[in-house]
């Protein structure tokens, strides 16, 4: 069995180097029994090249195909411009090792949604784009149990930058008029933050789960309180785990267990 450039990592079976590609080479084509590609020179086009094809075309959003232990198979320009280094440099690579900072905790919920075969999506978190000094950017990452082909598994990741949705809504939620609850005038993230301290987590503690800084937090916090009208953080405690046990903040506590960092 044939392997990536730089690593143990094996090639899925049934999938093997172009005839016209170099043994290193991590575009693949699936053969059957019945053509070979190397024997008849085409190239076969079944669904993970029809997927590879599709990620290299598309420009909005960021693909990555995993093996089963999230090693990158394959990653499409866009992603491989965040993170600062070229498609073959990828290959054969383990997530944690190419995004560092929140690589560890991508990698636990990719496991997790290759382990349960179920689709985790829209993951929401914010982080820097590596090798840049900019503000922080909102993201909002999926993870897709795949089939490689011979029985084994691996995983597709899409990543969306949603920085200027996130932007837009803070702005429109001081516009908003007629609502009947101060609650939902918040920001999605607000909402997060504030389902999290009913949940009864510390500052800190947000932060991690959310990926975002402390600072940024307590910023929520105050926001929280002066859209909520309540003067102190015994206040605002009170008032989130009040609103968590009511099943106000449903909708934000199930995304930030299940998807949050």
């Amino acid at each position: 069995m044939r392997r990536y450039r730089g690593s143990d990592i094996r090639k899925p079976a049934g999938l093997i180097a172009p005839a016209d590609s170099p043994e290193s080479s991590s575009e693949f084509v699936e053969t059957t029994a019945s053509q070979p590609a190397a024997a008849s020179g085409a190239l076969a086009t079944g669904p993970f090249e029809r997927l590879v094809k599709l990620s290299n075309e598309v420009t909005g959003i960021g693909v990555a195909i995993f093996d089963e232990h999230i090693r990158f198979i394959e990653i499409n320009p866009m992603l491989a411009g965040l993170n600062g280094l070229p498609k073959e440099a990828h290959a054969g690579r383990p997530l944690a090792d190419v995004v560092p900072n929140l690589g560890e905790k991508l990698t636990e919920i990719a496991h997790r949604a290759l382990d349960q075969r179920n689709p985790i999506k829209d993951l929401k978190f914010s982080a820097r784009v590596p090798l840049e000094r900019g503000p922080l950017r909102d993201w909002l990452a999926s993870f897709f149990p795949i089939g490689l082909g011979g029985g084994i598994a691996g995983l597709a990741q899409t990543l969306i930058e949603v920085t200027d949705q996130m932007h837009v809504e803070t702005a429109l939620a001081e516009l908003a008029l007629g609502t009947s609850e101060p609650h939902d005038e918040l920001t999605t993230r607000e909402a997060d933050v504030l389902a999290l301290i009913g949940r009864g987590k510390t500052t800190k503690e947000i932060a991690a789960l959310l990926g975002i800084s402390v600072e940024t937090v307590s910023n929520h916090r105050k926001h929280l309180c002066r859209k909520l009208d309540l003067h102190s953080s015994a206040e605002l405690v009170a008032f989130a785990a009040t609103t968590t046990a009511a099943g106000g903040g449903q909708r934000s506590h199930s995304a930030c267990e299940s998807n949050a960092l």
